[in-house]
C-alpha cells in the first residue's frame, strides 16, 4: 500500500508539548489562530508509527493517559491537519488495531 504504515528507528516517541508560555509569539499566534486548547489532545501519547490514512504525517498512538482497559492500552488515530489536531480512537487495542485496519473505509478500492 505504499508505505501508508511507517516505523523507524525514530518510533516510538511521545508527544509532548512545551508550556504556551513557553512558545514564541510566532507559535503562540499559530495556535491561536487554529483553535482548540494547549496542549493538543495527544500530549503525553506515545506514537508508534506513522499512518498516512487520512494524510500525510499523520499517526498512530497509544491512549496512555487513560490507563490500560482491559489489559490494552487503545489505538489513536492523531489528524494532524485536522483544524484544530484531532485524536480519535481507532480500535480499543493493537491486536484489533492490526486485524481491522486494512478494512478501514479509507483502504477499500
Amino acid at each position: 500500500m505504499g508505505g501508508v504504515i511507517q516505523i523507524s528507528k525514530g518510533h516510538p516517541f511521545y508527544h509532548e508539548f512545551e508550556a504556551f508560555d513557553a512558545l514564541t509569539l510566532k507559535q503562540q499566534r499559530l495556535v491561536t489562530a487554529r483553535g482548540g486548547n494547549w496542549p493538543p489532545p495527544s500530549d503525553g501519547m506515545p506514537c508508534f508509527a506513522e499512518f498516512f490514512m487520512e494524510a500525510d504525517g499523520d499517526q498512530v498512538l497509544f491512549d496512555v493517559k487513560g490507563g490500560l482497559r482491559n489489559g490494552e492500552y487503545p489505538v489513536m488515530y492523531y489528524a494532524h491537519e485536522d483544524t484544530p489536531a484531532s485524536v480519535r480512537v481507532l480500535a480499543n487495542s493493537f491486536e484489533q488495531w492490526l486485524n481491522e485496519f486494512l478494512e478501514y473505509e479509507a483502504f477499500r478500492s
